[in-house]
């Protein structure tokens, strides 16, 4: 599969291949490309919106008696996702 870091629905397809590991790809991602941050992080955007986003994430391997993983990724109500958007981009209104 051919990802395009510049294009938030490329993203949202290529998490949808393997979402329980690309998730936290996304993550390093989003800190190591700071020219991609502001697609990644809409792609999240979008990836939160889904009604499934959580199931998708809990499907993934046993965690060992751990929290599932959904859990621990879903924003909080207070949580601003344009915080770290690259300069060069805005942030979003």
């Amino acid at each position: 599969m051919y990802l395009d870091l510049q294009d938030p629905d490329s993203i949202v397809s290529w998490w949808r291949e393997f979402p329980e590991r690309h998730w936290a790809y996304l993550d390093a991602l989003d800190q190591l490309t700071p020219q991609f941050r502001a697609s990644i992080q809409l792609a999240r955007q979008r990836i939160r919106q889904q009604p499934d986003f959580p199931a998708r994430l809990d499907d993934g391997p046993a965690q060992h008696g751990a929290a599932p993983v959904a859990a621990s990724l879903m924003p909080e109500d207070d949580e601003d996702d344009t915080r770290d958007f690259a300069p060069k981009y805005g942030a979003l209104h």
